[in-house]
């Protein structure tokens, strides 16, 4: 599951988003395609395929589980708890889920039915993302370049937008709670956001062709 803003869902179909950032939490860490598992800030040279992480109840889980892998695909979601989209491959129109049921049977549909309302035809398709590359950086590391592929126009953009998402992990100093009328997002300090450098998965991504 990959949890996107509706907005990034245009850009993904449009081919304008084919990188996603995350924090890199307590308890990550990558394997290597020899099979190696390397945790803390050391380099890699070998090439992520995987990233696992640690149960904070460990005892109750069991083994770690798995976050992201090469070449798994994802539902795209607008939340946590939210269940994934349908989109029309012919005019790219975003469709939410429901579920739809008869008697005791449920299952899962786009919103209205399982054909767009503009085109008719073709059918929806679930909106499904592929990983391709999975590597660790810091967040100021992001290059002009990546800022284009995040679908952002700037940096100031882009790292307002990921603090905004992430907000319950951003430091204090770069919280604002005064509410500047000229600000959109007010909660984020654009003048102290290059202060805050977390370490990051980037994931590189392409829609997954769905089979007829």
């Amino acid at each position: 599951m990959i949890f996107v803003t509706r907005n990034a869902v245009t850009l993904i179909l449009n081919g304008e988003k084919t990188q996603t950032r995350r924090l890199v939490k307590d308890g990550d860490y990558f394997v290597t395609h020899e099979g190696i598992n390397w945790e803390g800030n050391q380099e890699q040279d070998m090439g992520i395929y995987k990233v696992k992480s640690k149960w904070k109840n460990q005892k109750i889980f069991g083994k770690d589980r798995t976050k992201y892998e090469i070449p798994k695909s994802y539902c795209v979601q607008l939340g946590r708890g939210k269940l994934g989209l349908w989109y029309c491959p012919k005019c790219k129109k975003i469709y939410d889920t429901k579920y739809h049921s008869i008697g005791k049977a449920k299952w899962k549909v786009p919103e209205g039915n399982r054909f767009c309302g503009s085109c008719i035809k073709p059918a929806l398709k679930p909106l499904r993302i592929k990983i391709t590359d999975i590597r660790k950086e810091g967040l100021l590391d992001i290059t002009e370049e990546d800022i284009k592929k995040e679908g952002f126009e700037s940096k100031d953009d882009f790292l307002v937008e990921f603090a905004q998402i992430n907000f319950a992990s951003v430091p204090s100093k770069i919280k604002s709670y005064r509410i500047p009328w000229r600000e959109g997002k007010a909660r984020i300090r654009r003048d102290k956001i290059e202060k805050w450098n977390p370490k990051v998965w980037v994931l590189k991504f392409k829609v997954e062709m769905s089979k007829e």
